[in-house]
């Protein structure tokens, strides 16, 4: 199997990791920033008041005022600071405390900066004398804007055709269908229950808000565009940077006493990822997310980082501020810009667990793709000609770690390539902690073969076997000749090894391959064999040592290697079907192919 062919199985699997980060960090960047500067909204408009008239009594901090035809009700804190406003055109008394209102428009401005904005045609809240709305309904058109701080347009917008709240059990819910649009996101599902409870900060008298539950009845889609991705950090610098003010890493922070919050989100039903002809299913999806201080870390997705293959050579090595930046660069193939696409049709669900996912283990996020039922979580990528199939996949995003294991991890996991390559084991791991340096490691025993390779007419695959485990150690580039953005530095193979190619065969303990950088990619360089080795070519050859080593022109072309010199040690004997010898030692250089040879 030539090192183009192993190179291309292997950066194929990156094409899942690009479209979890792209996904993730997307919500990543959209989640709750840390407590900042309230937007000065100057002083509170003077109108005229007129309690008797609306049926309710208020006073400070509570106001109900008449705008020409317009009623507005604005609450404001102990601190002076407004929290929230509402406004319609007409609010007409109900019994039993309800209030119709038309056309109502409410103002929320958070604590910790920006606003939100709802809206509706028609609304009738339950409102005790003197007190705050307790629950209600809107209905018609029911519209929430998010804006940043200082912004004039939203950067948020959902839509409903109805809306009940329970303020008493900090509850929002529609049966309705519900859609979220942003830049670069659009949501579409069915049924949403959103539950935040409220706390008072003891050592500042301060209230907050947790989040306690995000329930969505039934899911759609979820869309993303990578060219309009950016975090509010971003959009707050105006620069394209990641602002990491904090200074300090997620383990850092979390060791220096911050107050972390920990999260799990559950997609179930039909569980699909795709991205520009690339595509992962399973029956459900798991991600598991700490929050710091009441945000997630900017460090919290690790960048995937490439080396720049300028000409002939790997160049320097590219990075990015931005996580997303780098997780929208290419992988496998596809696009760097293509949109990724979440679908799913069963329910969502996104709640704080008490104590830290075990999931997580050092990172801040994770994701874990699986399937209860049938075990199958299928990974495909028709550009690059890819099949992977196992019964779950784990991505540790803080760490750049991917995880497909099979049944039990011992079973399972199967991955063709171009219908020419298949690999099947109990487990296989992916390691890019240490980007553009990555690893592959497969955790069990496992083959690797070709398929369909006809020569001379007959059936002659190649394949390697081993009992204990296999470990692929590459670069990540950005321009290589042959597409795959991987360079092959080493390939180890352990325990009970058994390697076949027409002609011949080798068996040992342990195998370990050397590649070296060419021209073209990724060319074989070295070959070392241990542990009772045992080599047999064309049935009439056959060599015995405890250790071979050979030597191969790394100017030769990728797909075929040309061996320069090999050695033997420890007990050798050389045989044919008419001679042998026996060593402790034999050394062989071979003259180049177009050397003319004399016969023995």
């Amino acid at each position: 199997m030539s090192a183009r062919m192993l190179g291309r199985l292997f950066a194929v699997l990156l094409f899942v990791c690009v479209g979890i980060i792209v996904l993730i960090s997307w919500a990543a960047s959209r989640a709750p920033t840390p407590t900042g500067p309230s937007v000065d909204l100057g002083p509170a408009p003077n109108f005229e008041q007129d309690w008797a008239e609306s049926g309710l009594s208020g006073g400070s901090p509570e106001q109900i005022v008449r705008a020409g035809e317009r009623w507005v009700w604005r609450r404001v804190g102990e601190d002076g600071r407004l929290e929230y406003l509402i406004e319609a055109d007409r609010l007409d008394p109900l019994d039993r405390g309800r209030f119709a209102l038309t056309s109502p428009v409410a103002w929320i401005y958070p604590r910790e900066g920006g606003r939100i904005r709802i809206r509706a045609a028609n609304g009738q809240f339950v409102w005790p004398r003197g007190g705050e709305p307790e629950s209600g309904d809107l209905t018609g058109g029911v519209t929430i804007d998010q804006f940043d701080p200082d912004a004039e347009r939203p950067h948020l917008t959902m839509r409903s055709d109805s809306l009940t709240f329970e303020r008493t059990l900090g509850q929002l819910e529609t049966p309705d269908e519900v859609s979220i649009e942003g830049p670069g996101l659009s949501f579409l599902g069915r049924g949403l229950t959103v539950r935040v409870s409220e706390y008072t900060e003891p050592e500042t008298s301060v209230r907050r808000h947790r989040l306690n539950l995000v329930r969505v009845d039934e899911g759609r889609e979820i869309r993303i565009d990578p060219t309009q991705h950016g975090t509010r950090s971003e959009r707050s610098n105006g620069n394209g940077s990641s602002d990491r003010s904090s200074g300090a890493t997620f383990v850092e922070r979390m060791a220096g006493g911050a107050a972390i919050d920990y999260y799990r989100a559950l997609f179930v039903g039909d569980v699909a990822l795709a991205r520009a002809g690339q595509r992962l299913t399973a029956e459900r999806a798991d991600i598991y997310a700490a929050a710091v201080d009441g945000s997630i870390p900017s460090d919290a997705i690790r960048p995937i980082r490439f080396l720049e293959r300028a000409g002939e050579r790997a160049g320097t090595e590219r990075s990015s501020t931005s996580p997303a930046d780098d997780a929208n660069g290419q992988g496998a193939s596809g696009g760097d810009q293509d949109e990724v696409v979440l679908t799913w049709s069963g329910p969502f669900e996104l709640r704080p667990v008490q104590s830290k996912p075990d999931e997580l283990g050092s990172d801040a996020l994770a994701v874990r793709f699986s399937s209860p039922g049938t075990s199958i979580v299928t990974l495909e990528d028709a550009a690059a000609g890819l099949r992977a199939r196992g019964a779950a996949l784990r991505y540790a995003m803080s760490s750049a770690r991917f995880d497909l294991s099979g049944v039990a991890g011992e079973v399972g996991v199967n991955i063709t390539l171009d219908d020419r390559a298949e690999l099947v084991a109990g487990r296989v791991l992916l390691d890019l902690e240490h980007s553009p340096h990555g690893r592959v490691s497969v955790m069990s025993p496992g083959v690797l073969r070709e398929l369909g390779v006809s020569r001379e007419g007959s059936e002659q695959p190649s394949d390697v076997q081993w009992a204990g485990r296999a470990d692929v150690v590459f670069d990540l580039v950005r321009g290589s000749e042959d597409g795959t953005g991987v360079l092959l530095r080493e390939i180890s193979v352990a325990d009970g090894v058994r390697a076949r190619a027409p002609g011949m065969g080798v068996r040992g303990e342990f195998v370990r391959a050397e590649f070296s950088e060419t021209e073209g990619g990724s060319a074989l360089s070295r070959i070392q064999a241990s542990g009772a080795v045992d080599a047999t070519v064309s049935e009439r050859g056959r060599l015995r040592a405890e250790e071979v080593e050979g030597f191969f022109d790394v100017g030769a072309s990728p797909d075929r290697p040309v061996i320069r010199s090999a050695t033997a040690r420890g007990g050798v004997r050389a045989e044919d079907d008419r001679r042998w010898i026996e060593a402790d030692r034999i050394r062989t250089r071979f003259a180049p192919p177009e050397t003319p040879q004399s016969d023995p």
